[in-house]
């Protein structure tokens, strides 16, 4: 059996790489590749289930970033739990198969409680009110052991507890850097010790930097170099070993210039309720007839009373920056017709984005620790201080006793581009390169057949 290594960089696209990736833009051109066709939703936990499993959101059920889960009356949001994938990953039937095949997840969604044989996982670990501390989560747990013996940074997440306190607190540059290094050093130790048969290694800076730089800033090629340079690193190693390399994205990002702030509409219109309790106001699930899970440019509108749902619909369809509402059998035509779908899936205009807000004023924004699970739509950039409804916080070298207002209002230019869409240009669309013959553009399933089609040298 051929070692096949997947590195998917999220956020990338052909026209960035001709721009400001020379190094990529190079080996490019010595393989073939193809835009992916815009799945919907085109978002990383969702395009990343799909590439694994060969099988679409209805199936796999993974619809975005979150959901609701009404048996709980919870909204999910980035839970990282593989057993949320409930479809059959490429490991499993392959192991199947094949039982000595092996596989690692380096950066991947959905890594904990995981069946893959070796997992690293890059998740913000949130302390209390402290900025959040970006941590590791491996499987087998003497791995990380083994990489602290090599490496100092894993020493210092091991044993110094002082790393962990407030006063520690890196720069956004400091730990977007820490985070690269970690999945270099995770990747390169696997590949010289364990030597798996499929390496999956996600690198996620750009849909960190994209949302609150967006694609027209200055320091783009400053932020693609070190995308470019990271890569570059590890195809070198795979190659060196013999590994043939895929490289593909799982999302792309359209500039946005303004939210839509969906929720606050449907409270306004008395479809949204909250529960106010010390100065501020919390969602209430239970008592709202309708409310959202805004993601990127998707919300998934879940409504109580199916007697409301037409008029509803109506409500959603004449709100400005709406550009469609899906309803049952739109959602199966676009593949996402899962239960945990919102009962309509709203799609925003060009140059929109939905916003989570709820709340009326900055006063009555919640604290972090109970708006968690839904008030950081954008809770992948909370790990930079600058996600909207976060406000950045200087480190502190002591514990706050006072709650910091985590979740205020954020302006609404703070976030300038966003993911989600369906409709893309073909040199900006998510990418699937490998040294073998491929179509003029393919689907997020099909990435499956073909990383099968290259373990099996077929």
């Amino acid at each position: 059996m051929n070692r096949v290594a997947i590195i998917n960089i999220s956020g990338l696209s052909v026209d960035l790489i001709r721009k400001f990736t020379p190094q990529l833009d190079t080996w490019l051109s010595g393989v073939r590749y193809a835009p992916i066709q815009a799945s919907f939703p085109m978002l990383s936990p969702s395009m990343q289930a799909s590439f694994l499993t060969g099988s679409w959101p209805t199936d796999h059920g993974i619809v975005g970033n979150g959901w609701y889960e009404a048996d709980q009356a919870l909204i999910h949001w980035q839970f990282p739990s593989g057993r949320l994938i409930q479809h059959p990953g490429i490991w499993q039937r392959m192991k199947a198969k094949y039982p000595d095949f092996r596989c690692a997840l380096i950066g991947w969604h959905h890594y904990f409680q995981n069946s893959c044989d070796i997992v690293a996982g890059f998740k913000p670990y949130r302390m209390a009110f402290w900025p959040p501390v970006p941590q590791v989560y491996v499987k087998p747990k003497s791995l990380l052991t083994r990489l602290a013996e090599e490496w100092e940074e894993f020493r210092d997440l091991l044993y110094r507890k002082e790393m962990a306190t407030p006063s520690r607190i890196r720069s956004e540059a400091e730990e977007l850097q820490q985070m690269n290094e970690r999945i270099f050093r995770t990747a390169q130790w696997v590949e010289m010790h364990e030597k798996p048969h499929l390496t999956c290694i996600s690198l996620p800076e750009l849909s960190y930097q994209f949302p609150v730089k967006g694609l027209e800033t200055a320091q783009l090629g400053t932020i693609l170099a070190s995308v470019d340079r990271l890569c570059m690193q590890l195809i070198s190693l795979y190659e060196a070993h013999d590994v043939q390399v895929m490289l593909l994205s799982d999302e792309v990002y359209t500039p946005v210039h303004q939210p839509v702030y969906i929720n606050r509409l449907l409270r306004e219109e008395g479809w949204l309720e909250v529960i106010s309790q010390y100065g501020q106001e919390f969602l209430d699930v239970m008592e709202s007839k309708a409310f959202a899970v805004a993601d990127h440019q998707i919300a998934h509108v879940y409504v109580q009373d199916p007697k409301q749902a037409r008029r509803l619909k109506a409500f959603l369809q004449q709100i400005d920056g709406v550009a469609a509402v899906w309803d049952r059998a739109e959602k199966r035509n676009r593949r996402i017709a899962h239960p945990r779908a919102g009962d309509y899936v709203v799609i925003a205009e060009s140059g929109r984005w939905f916003a989570y807000d709820y709340w009326r004023s900055k006063e009555a924004a919640p604290y972090q620790h109970y708006a968690m699970a839904y008030a950081e739509p954008y809770g992948t950039y909370a790990l930079l201080g600058s996600a909207p409804g976060r406000q950045s916080q200087a480190p502190s070298s002591s514990l706050q006793t006072d709650f910091p207002e985590t979740n205020a209002h954020a302006p609404d230019t703070l976030i300038k581009a966003a993911s989600g869409c369906v409709e893309l240009d073909r040199n900006h669309a998510p990418l699937f390169a490998a040294a073998m013959a491929l179509p003029e553009c393919i689907s997020p399933v099909d990435v499956y057949g073909f990383i099968v089609q290259a373990l099996q040298g077929n």
